[in-house]
């Protein structure tokens, strides 16, 4: 897994981000009988320059420092069920004080989150962005308010009856 940094580090690229970076990816395989290692070595040389046009620094998770971050955003599917146990980060990379957002929302307490909260980090889980995607997904299909609410109060009972 990598990540790329900012004032706020999320664990992947935005997904407005991978379009430009698979057309990258592409146009610089094309046609190429490439080894798992180059097309490891080439992909990772487009997500290098990716960050770059973003001005942002881009380094394996393994160099992961939550020293120099107030929030961070897991916007990978790590952690989401059936893969439960399974976390991006353990809480011992995390500091008290830092915001965890996990965009994760089945379980709504991924054990990312329940690692930050461990460690003294400020958890928001990923209910309110699935709900807010699929509410203006209403909107753009039908043309009408969505029910937010409404839309809320049967994702977590669905969430709570399935868990």
């Amino acid at each position: 897994m990598l990540y790329y940094e900012s004032r706020i580090s999320k664990l992947s690229l935005n997904a407005t981000e991978l379009p430009k970076l698979d057309e990258e990816f592409e146009e610089i395989t094309e046609g190429e009988e490439l080894t798992k290692k180059e097309k490891l070595k080439t992909k990772w040389a487009a997500l290098e320059a990716l960050a770059a046009d973003l001005g942002a620094d881009f380094k394996p998770l393994a160099e992961f420092t939550a020293e120099r971050f107030e929030i961070l955003v897991n916007t990978t599917p790590v952690g989401m069920s059936p893969q439960g146990q399974d976390t991006p980060l353990l809480g011992e990379n995390l500091k008290p004080g830092l915001v965890v957002m996990d965009i994760v929302y089945n379980p709504l307490k991924t054990r990312l989150l329940r690692e930050a909260e461990a460690a003294g980090c400020e958890t928001i889980d990923g209910l309110s962005m699935f709900v807010h995607q699929g509410a203006r997904q209403f909107e753009l299909w039908t043309g009408l308010a969505a029910p937010v609410e409404i839309m809320r109060m049967a994702v977590e009972a669905e969430l709570m009856a399935t868990s």
